[in-house]
């Protein structure tokens, strides 16, 4: 705009007098145990739970995810975590597959694919055990996330190629971070 004489430089160089840099969270690695630590004690607090804990190997597989979201994309993460495990303590496995960038398809370097179906990033993340319900998430997050591929985003094809409803299909496109920009 100052290049365009849209916008006075005088008043550019008086806004403009501190700048502050905030890096990313994936170049603030070490912060991610306080901040799981955090958002689950703010979650506890919000439901009146005892908050739960977190696995070293946990605290690893966070630590290597690349986080296009930085912390609010971290904080949901724990929560969504928080809510679906089974167990006091938080495991790998209870995070299913953590939100990629927007239009980012699921990596198949992550895991080798099983029948030309592109493997789920949580496949990398060591595993002691996994519940049904973790692992039914799981397959329903990769279907959904294949058939908006496959559809280019139309959901109500998508809706209809899963057999399951639009407003059913609106909800977890919204847990997995995905959005709802416009109805096609």
């Amino acid at each position: 705009m100052i290049a365009e004489g849209t916008f006075r430089l005088d008043l550019f160089y008086r806004i403009g007098g501190v700048s502050i840099r905030l890096p990313s969270l994936r170049e603030r690695l070490e912060d991610i145990p306080l901040l799981v630590d955090l958002a689950l004690k703010q979650f506890a607090d919000r439901h009146g739970q005892r908050a739960k804990k977190v696995s070293d190997a946990a605290i690893v597989y966070l630590q290597s995810q690349r986080w296009p979201g930085n912390v609010r994309q971290l904080m949901h993460t724990v929560e969504r975590a928080a809510i679906f495990g089974d167990s006091d303590v938080i495991e790998p496995s209870d995070f299913g597959i953590i939100d990629l960038e927007p239009g980012e398809p699921l990596s198949p370097t992550t895991a080798a694919p099983v029948d030309g179906v592109p493997a789920s990033p949580v496949a990398a993340a060591p595993r002691e055990h996994m519940r049904l319900s973790s692992a039914v998430e799981q397959v329903e997050e990769q279907l959904i996330r294949q058939a908006m591929v496959k559809f280019n985003g139309n959901k109500k094809r998508v809706a209809a190629e899963l057999g399951i409803s639009r407003s059913y299909l609106y909800k977890r496109l919204a847990q997995f971070g995905l959005g709802v920009e416009s109805e096609t």
